[in-house]
């Protein structure tokens, strides 16, 4: 019935654990390449020293990401129930 997304949306549990691997593996590989060795491993103090380590859209694309597969499997489960 869903086509080409129906094996993704029965397997969903597995399909968001693997988005949140990979998501967190992009963003510790695009650290690392982006900011030289020293920048990682620095001391940052005051505020938002977190985001001088890792930029805020680094952060947020990977949620956006999951929430782009969870709407629609919801709404498709909603619409099902």
């Amino acid at each position: 019935m869903f086509g080409l997304l129906g094996g993704i949306y029965r397997r969903n549990g597995l399909v968001v654990m693997l988005i949140t691997v990979a998501s967190v593996a992009l963003i510790l590989l695009l650290t690392l390449l982006l900011k030289e060795p020293l920048g990682v491993f620095s001391t940052y103090l005051g505020e938002g020293a977190f985001y001088e380590v890792i930029p805020y859209g680094l952060i947020v694309l990977p949620a956006l990401a999951i929430d782009l597969y969870v709407f629609p499997a919801l709404s498709v489960r909603f619409v099902r129930y």
